[in-house]
């Protein structure tokens, strides 16, 4: 059994890597040919337990997460994880390795695969909302995908977004990376806007002017009462994209709107559909909806554990 850390991952996988991973891992999820248990919720005040469990006919995945919001007053991270890997045919540990790391990783790349089959070719600007260890591994991912020339980061702390902005400029050399005190000002040029929050409100205004015409991503809320998209952008597709059809009774950016038939559940449309059929219904608004699920962990999870054999990395373990 291998143990690999969290900087072993890194340098074992790049980014583009993993993206094609998690793809695959989304037409994989259109055939049914895995199981894939609905994730377990622990919630104790702010604070989650998530246990994801998910069975594929090589490899066996499991992943367990503490996400801890007020960390940050701590100068902690607010994620924790561990993920196991099993043979899928004996059962036999396989590896053990951050969860963290690959959790970041694979929502970056969600969030680029969403950029690669929705965002216009000709796309030129991003912007982030939400200056945390998400955002970063978003806006990286998305940077794959598009050309962009410039990226707009906004948090309700401004000083999280000036410093998030410094560090992100070291990474994209060529793009130049501005922070803005108002979402409204992000919104006037993005064309692409991706969400990476934890918010209980809307974190983008009502505002038809500022909404039509581009691709938003929500990644952030996971929670029934979390939401980070108005209602209000919904009415402007008549397509939902979502990475599985569980995130409408798990997040409230889809909940909420369901239950009081704002949207029809016909709407929501997964976006490995999307990928298989190989066609974009024209539409100049496009919205992409995330929660994460267990099988990109899996897919992200045996992609570098493959990496680690090929390479020889990673520490072996005697349990």
């Amino acid at each position: 059994m291998l143990a690999i850390s969290s900087e072993e991952i890194s340098s074992l996988v790049s980014r583009k890597e993993v993206a094609d991973a998690v793809e695959q891992a989304m037409l994989l999820l259109e055939t049914g040919n895995y199981i894939m248990p609905d994730r377990m919720h622990i919630h104790r005040g702010e604070d989650t337990l998530l246990l994801m469990p998910c069975l594929a006919d090589s490899v066996v995945s499991t992943k367990l997460i503490n996400v801890f919001p007020n960390n940050k007053e701590l100068g902690l991270p607010s994620l924790f994880g561990t993920i196991i890997l099993n043979n899928g045919k004996t059962g036999e540990p396989l590896a053990i390795m951050n969860g963290a790391t690959i959790t970041a990783l694979r929502t970056g790349a969600v969030g680029g695969v969403g950029v690669r089959h929705l965002a216009r070719q000709d796309a030129k600007s991003l912007f982030i909302i939400g200056s945390g260890v998400q955002g970063r591994n978003l806006a990286l991912s998305a940077c794959l995908e598009r050309n962009f020339q410039r990226i707009f980061a906004f948090d309700t702390n401004h000083e999280t977004a000036v410093k998030f902005s410094k560090e992100l400029q070291k990474e994209v050399r060529d793009i130049e990376v501005i922070p803005v005190k108002l979402v409204d000002q992000g919104l006037l040029e993005a064309d692409v806007v991706i969400t990476a929050t934890t918010s209980l409100t809307p974190v983008i205004p009502i505002d038809k002017n500022l909404l039509e015409g581009k691709c938003f991503i929500g990644i952030g809320s996971f929670k029934p009462k979390t939401r980070e998209l108005p209602e209000e952008l919904f009415a402007l597709t008549d397509t939902i994209f979502v990475d599985t059809l569980f995130a409408a009774s798990e997040c409230g950016d889809l909940a909420i709107p369901l239950a009081s038939n704002v949207i029809a559940k016909e709407k929501l449309v997964t976006l490995g559909r999307l990928i298989t059929k190989n066609h974009l219904p024209v539409m100049p608004t496009r919205v992409f909806k995330s929660v994460g699920v267990a099988i990109f962990d899996l897919f992200t999870a045996n992609l570098v554990y493959r990496k680690a054999i090929e390479a020889g990395a990673g520490t072996t373990l005697n349990l």
